[in-house]
């Protein structure tokens, strides 16, 4: 993928209509005191923003408090991840390629 492009729409819209299901256990995990898992949420959060492109911003109101407290996250990684999916998140035009290396 080169550093302009976006996600099919179809990828979009397939990550949009799961969104509801999958978020509160991304984001519940982002809670969970191991390491693996938290490191594993942020990774899958930051991945399932930049392929649902602008949907998760609806989400925000119930993302925030958890977005907050992980970008604080005393492992360094998770942190990253979580601070790269927020900034995701804002963004109207994200380039994927170069928020997922």
């Amino acid at each position: 993928m080169n550093a302009q492009a976006q996600p099919a729409a179809t990828t979009q819209h397939m990550v949009q209509d799961i969104l509801p299901a999958i978020l509160p256990s991304v984001v519940a995990d982002l809670r969970e005191w191991t390491v693996a898992l938290r490191l594993n949420a942020a990774r899958c959060l930051q991945s399932i923003f930049v392929l649902a492109g602008a949907a998760p911003s609806a989400h925000l109101p119930h993302l925030l408090n958890p977005l907050c407290s992980a970008a604080g996250d005393e492992e360094e990684q998770v942190a990253h991840y979580v601070v790269q999916a927020a900034q995701v998140s804002s963004s109207d035009h994200s380039t994927p390629a170069l928020v997922l290396s």
